[in-house]
């Protein structure tokens, strides 16, 4: 390990010892054994990128060599058995020995997962450079920034969040992702060429389209709250004390301590823990009639700890389930902080300084004096790219400080945004896609279109004065008509229409279906014509209107090969051999089966447009105008 980490160690080690000879002695074991888990694998902790991709492909080598030992031997021993037996037998044997090699590694975790699903499959990552390379740049980053943060390279007074090392490696594998996209084009069957970064920049990869996404869906359900006559609150829940590694000492705000109650408890494992608790609080609060929608947002403590703010709308007067009689007032809002205690506060440590005061906060925000959405607007620009905000809370510049942050969700696996009720995103990305014409399939994708297109229009009628709508009040729209603010997903009125392609995956497995449209179910009721003796009468029958959305068949070559992949798009639009897309389309109508509903396919333009209201609006184009999406 580095000599500076050794110090650190040994000097931790000591000081503990002192107090608690047996405690520091495992403490310090365990905190070697994280760096040999990366040792073990073969990759030391000091080692850069490049020593991690060259020992990638040393393991596929080395893997690949003792499974084919394992096919020689079987060619022998089972030459006599059946066919099937010998091919089971085969497989267990290569099973074995992968399990006990990569048990030696200490890396059987992520074969583990992939066996459970298919074995083959994960036998075939075992002799790619590729899946090698990624597990072990996981498991060297966590063990090294584990280590650092255990010996005070990660708190506010040295690397805030994340060590400087982490920090460096993030950007690096940033800069790395940026020259791949660049060096690598995409070439449609419209003869139009892209850099993968021009296209990635056109979605949620692009940071400030992502804020924008955001905070959109957020001022969305802040609308329907004033509408609906919702409260809003502001809950922030942290960890206990005892997975806290380092602490602010107490009336100095500057200076920054070991905590003495820690356990060892990392920053994934504390996130486990509140989402476990989360998931608790959800299904009490669900049971109790609480019709919570909203957004919670994840980001690290300086010590890299995750703690949770959430903004929570909910009608405040609802009736508890289980209760004859009405709510009183504020009930609600009782049963939240009530629900909030139990499972944030009393079930771990609930008696130990500051809990009450720290562990579960609960604000409620008043609408005389401003917004939710610019409430949390901080929150969510901080956590993205620091957009118009100075300093984080302990002084740092946001531009830094965000880039930190990406570093350790990047490092510990947390997500930092989910949406809480609510209809799904992904009908509202899909709707995007769509063509204007395409709103002649039914009412309900018409609406769906307007509300998802909307950005900024003034309408002025007789009996309102001037409104202004933007992208929000079409993201209300969407969630209303989807079915309100806690709709089933089973009853929604719009959903992704997806196909499965039929393809195989780098290790052999089917890909999962794509995203091709919208579809919808409707009911329509018809006059069935008169004949003979018998008179018309009214019949209703169930449709399903599969919408296709507008993509091209793209062609990922290098930078010198444009002309030959517009060629071979080409040529299989003529008729000639087929070109492998990347996001091919199946536009063969599945035949009904007996009682089903009738289904009415309706296809794409294969044309790019401008969005232009129907009603003559200010609505502007939409983002995928002049590059068509992928």
């Amino acid at each position: 390990m580095p000599i500076a980490w050794a110090e650190k160690l040994l000097e931790r080690w000591r000081g503990r010892r002192a107090l608690n000879s047996a405690g520091a002695n495992l403490e310090h074991l365990n905190r070697c054994r994280a760096i040999n888990a990366a040792h073990h694998a073969g990759v030391p902790a000091d080692a850069n990128d490049g020593r991690i991709c060259q020992e990638a492909a040393e393991l596929a080598r080395d893997t690949s060599r003792r499974l084919d030992h394992i096919d020689r031997i079987a060619a022998v021993e089972l030459a006599d058995r059946e066919p099937e037996q010998r091919e089971r037998l085969l497989m267990l044997g290569r099973t074995l020995e992968a399990m006990h090699w990569l048990g030696l590694r200490q890396v059987q975790a992520g074969f583990m997962r992939h066996a459970s699903r298919s074995i083959p499959a994960a036998l075939k990552r075992l002799g790619c450079e590729r899946w090698w390379r990624a597990v072990l740049r996981g498991l060297h980053a966590r063990a090294v920034e584990s280590t650092a943060r255990a010996i005070g390279l990660v708190h506010k007074r040295a690397g805030c969040y994340v060590s400087d090392d982490t920090l460096k490696r993030r950007q690096g594998q940033r800069a790395r992702n940026a020259r791949a996209l660049e060096s690598v084009r995409a070439v449609n069957e419209h003869g139009q060429d892209y850099t993968l970064a021009e296209l990635a920049a056109k979605g949620p990869a692009n940071r400030e389209i992502r804020r924008h996404e955001l905070m959109t869906r957020i001022a969305g359900f802040e609308l329907i709250a004033k509408e609906c006559g919702h409260a809003a609150y502001f809950v922030t829940v942290t960890c206990p004390s005892r997975m806290h590694a380092w602490r602010t000492k107490a009336g100095q705000s500057w200076a920054v301590g070991e905590n003495p109650r820690h356990d060892g408890t990392l920053p994934d494992a504390a996130q486990a823990y509140l989402c476990q608790q989360w998931r608790r609080f959800r299904a009490a609060a669900d049971r109790a009639g609480l019709d919570l929608y909203g957004f919670r947002i994840a980001e690290p403590n300086h010590d890299a700890t995750p703690h949770w703010h959430a903004l929570l709308f909910f009608p405040e007067t609802a009736v508890p389930r289980g209760r004859r009689q009405p709510g009183r007032p504020r009930e609600a809002y009782r049963v939240m902080v009530r629900l909030l205690r139990r499972y944030f506060l009393h079930n771990d440590s609930a008696n130990e300084r500051g809990a009450r005061r720290h562990r579960c906060k609960v604000e409620r925000i008043d609408w005389q004096r401003g917004s939710a959405a610019g409430y949390i607007a901080k929150y969510v620009a901080k956590n993205i790219d620091g957009y118009k905000v100075e300093k984080d809370l302990y002084g740092n510049d946001t531009l830094t400080s965000s880039q930190r942050v990406d570093a350790w969700a990047s490092t510990w696996r947390i997500r930092q945004f989910q949406q809480i009720g609510g209809a799904p995103v992904g009908v509202w990305r899909e709707l995007r896609r769509l063509h204007p014409e395409q709103a002649a399939a039914s009412a309900v994708v018409a609406f769906g279109l307007d509300a998802a297109n909307l950005t900024a229009m003034a309408q002025e009628s007789a009996s309102e004065p001037m409104q202004r709508y933007t992208a929000a009040n079409g993201w209300a729209g969407y969630v209303m008509l989807q079915g309100g603010h806690r709709p089933k997903r089973g009853s929604l009125r719009l959903k992704v229409l997806r196909e499965s392609t039929g393809e195989l995956g780098r290790y052999g497995e089917a890909m999962p279906p794509r995203a091709v449209g919208v579809v919808t179910a409707e009911t329509v009721r018809e006059i069935v014509p008169a004949f003979g003796i018998v008179k018309a009468y009214p019949q209703t029958r169930q449709v399903r209107r599969e919408v296709e959305s507008e993509r091209a068949t793209w062609l990922i070559v290098p930078g010198g090969f444009v002309e030959q992949a517009r060629q071979r798009l080409k040529g299989s639009q003529a008729g000639g051999a087929a070109a492998r897309p990347w996001s091919p389309v199946n536009n063969c109508t599945r035949p009904a089966p007996l009682f089903a509903p009738s289904v009415e396919r309706i296809k794409k333009r294969g044309r790019w447009h401008r969005w232009k209201s129907r009603a003559g609006g200010l609505k502007e184009g939409n983002d995928h105008a002049e590059i068509p999406p992928p």
